[in-house]
């Protein structure tokens, strides 16, 4: 297990490499686009597409289902409606 202080060094080198990034990216003109960001796009595509959950957990290379679909997937408006419309077909008689 890493130290504190090891710790404390990585946390600041990181915060350091972000913002050289960030000065980068306005400097060339272009928007800064974190890696974090990617992949919060890519998991709410797939969910979007109706690829299932698990597919995505792989494809991302999460260890746990929570995280992606609670942390990364973001389900559209539209998504929603057509779910709550199946939902609403199912039930009718």
């Amino acid at each position: 297990m890493a130290s504190v202080e090891d710790r404390q060094v990585a946390s600041c080198a990181l915060v350091v490499a972000t913002a050289c990034s960030s000065l980068r990216a306005k400097a060339a003109g272009v928007p800064n686009i974190r890696v974090h960001d990617i992949r919060r796009t890519c998991a709410s595509m797939l969910a979007a597409r109706g690829v299932h959950s698990r597919v995505a957990m792989r494809i991302l290379s999460h260890s746990q289902i929570s995280v992606t679909m609670n942390v990364y997937t973001q389900i559209a408006s539209p998504e929603t409606r057509t779910a709550l419309d199946q939902l609403n077909a199912s039930l009718d008689f």
